[in-house]
């Protein structure tokens, strides 16, 4: 019958350090737990669609995960130093490929340019002109690196901040022009500062070739098996119907998109 199967679920403040990660499990998950709707805690427990679909590859490939909830950027430094780490969501791309093993894809969504209803002031007619504008991203997030590649300057018309938040209240309250979101991020990210989507306009899609969706990257010491196993399971998770009705639990914000030839 394989072993028996469990799913760690830990909630502690004191997980916020790497030393409390579980020794005796075969997967240590660390993910932040505000990342709506893709992973966050709910009643002590990893919700959201990615969240889910993480715990569910580990019961399926019978394999004990600890989920750990912790910041992101300690996130992603606490999983190179955890020979049985993991993080999730990861977003992949060239720059970070050999420096993980990928189980995925899991749930990601186009990204879009937003300003205030309001803003009248604010006009995107090309590609380039999103530049004529300030905007907020965390440091060190991935998007960070896909904006200053789009030609926004660091500490010119690009402000970073020290968490995921910051950029969506300081746009809110009218200090930055833009926000970038996805019709899956929209309304949480909005409604945590009493906004709805009505508050905003999509003005220019954000294109991210470069991006190739959001996963669960694990140390490069985790044994191949063990990603394996999840690969697998997490595709077979994926075809079936309590996969589907979990997405559709999380149905993304439509969105009135801009007529935009670029």
């Amino acid at each position: 019958m394989g072993r028996v199967l469990g799913v760690l679920v830990t909630f502690s403040l004191f997980c916020l350090s790497p030393s409390y990660a579980q020794d005796d499990v075969d997967l240590n998950i660390y993910f932040e737990d505000n990342y709506r709707p893709y992973n966050f805690m709910n009643d002590g427990e990893i919700d959201g669609i990615n969240g889910v679909a993480a715990k569910r590859a580990c019961e399926m490939a019978e394999l004990t995960c600890a989920f750990i909830p912790m910041p992101w950027t300690r996130a992603m430094s606490t999983v190179f130093k955890d020979p049985k780490g993991a993080v999730l969501s990861a977003s992949r791309n060239n720059a970070r490929e050999p420096f993980f093993n990928w189980i995925g894809p899991l749930v990601s969504s186009d990204t879009y340019y937003f300003k205030l209803s309001s803003r009248t002031d604010i006009v995107v007619e090309s590609e380039t002109d999103v530049l004529n504008y300030s905007i907020g991203v965390m440091r060190n997030d991935i998007y960070e690196s896909v904006l200053v590649a789009r030609g926004f300057v660091i500490g010119d018309n690009l402000l970073q901040t020290e968490n995921k938040d910051d950029p969506t209240r300081l746009f809110l309250l009218g200090r930055l022009d833009l926000m970038i979101a996805s019709g899956f991020t929209l309304s949480s990210s909005l409604a945590q500062f009493d906004a709805t989507p009505d508050d905003v306009i999509a003005i220019a899609p954000l294109r991210t070739p470069e991006l190739k969706g959001n996963y669960l990257a694990t140390n490069v010491n985790v044994d191949d098996a063990i990603v394996t196993k999840l690969n697998t399971a997490l595709a077979e998770f994926k075809r079936s119907k309590e996969f589907n009705d979990l997405v559709n639990l999380y149905r993304p914000q439509h969105l009135l998109l801009p007529d935009t030839d670029f």
